[in-house]
């Protein structure tokens, strides 16, 4: 791998994590609308998007013909599975008021993808980042005692997401190719969603004012470029450093959720997360510190 695509992939990742930070203003605009419709209605018009990109850019022969491709299909479908997953449960943790849950799931995160980075593909897990999984492991176990409830949201899109970024990583297709088959495949189960729901008059859409319905719609663009840029981040970084990446993300939901939402955030959390940021410290010091010394022994 050149500097020229470790340059565009840091590029490519900082501009993803700074959008994923600020996506809980666009779900808290929506105020009223179930999780589960806006995300339908996030998927289809993300495939409207992704459609008009793939043309635009003639990708289109090369989107067709990975369809013909039975191992790179059914990787695609398993990573649909669980973006899917992670985008609905994500979505429910903002309308309902527990992004600080959300975020801490993202924090966790970095971790996971090192963990994923040693076992899956030899990448090298130091003792410093085996000290700060368990440092994390150890925040989580003090969540569950003090708060008498694992942080389960945390947890499903910590491993949701750790568990897509590395058979993304894995899979050997263009970001956008990639983005818009998954997007296709969920595409069928949304249009009959929203279907269904119009069909029995629950359709909250069809009940909001104008610019609601405009903003809900406009999902698809807000959804779509950040993933196709992650897309070409995954390809290009280690897992690792997409995980350092990360820490920009949930600190954004976090100031978010604590300051501008009124979220509580009481001491029985705070030893928790506490614990967690110590662990991101101890990985973010073993990062800098690997880094310097392959500067040194570079020729």
């Amino acid at each position: 791998m050149t500097s020229r695509d470790t340059s565009s992939g840091l590029a490519y990742g900082l501009f993803t994590y700074i959008w994923w930070g600020l996506m809980p203003i666009y779900f808290r605009r929506l105020d009223g609308i179930p999780a589960g419709e806006i995300l339908a209605c996030r998927i289809v018009s993300s495939l409207v998007v992704l459609a008009t990109v793939i043309v635009l850019v003639g990708r289109s022969r090369v989107f067709i013909q990975t369809f013909s491709r039975r191992r790179l299909l059914a990787a695609l479908s398993l990573s649909t599975l669980l973006i899917a997953i992670n985008w609905y449960f994500y979505t429910l943790a903002v309308c309902t008021s527990r992004l600080v849950e959300a975020s801490l799931g993202y924090f966790i995160q970095p971790l996971l993808n090192a963990a994923f980075g040693a076992i899956l593909f030899k990448e090298s897990f130091r003792p410093l980042q085996r000290l700060a999984v368990l440092i994390a492991l150890s925040g989580l176990v003090s969540l569950v005692l003090l708060q008498g409830q694992l942080p389960w949201i945390a947890c499903v899109l910590a491993l949701s997401f750790g568990l897509y970024s590395t058979l993304r990583k894995a899979t050997p297709v263009d970001g956008l190719v990639g983005l818009s088959v998954e997007t296709l495949v969920l595409s069928v189960p949304s249009v009959v969603y929203l279907v269904w729901l119009d069909g029995r008059d629950m359709l909250q859409s069809r009940l909001v004012d104008q610019s609601t319905f405009v903003w809900l719609w406009s999902g698809g663009l807000i959804t779509a470029l950040p993933l196709v840029c992650f897309g070409q981040a995954a390809r290009r970084l280690r897992l690792s450093t997409l995980g350092f990446l990360q820490y920009i993300s949930p600190s954004i939901q976090f100031g978010l959720a604590v300051f501008a939402f009124g979220e509580t955030f009481d001491k029985r959390r705070l030893w928790g997360f506490g614990l967690v940021w110590l662990a991101l410290a101890v990985y973010s010091l073993d990062v800098i510190r690997s880094a310097r010394v392959r500067r040194a022994e570079a020729p």
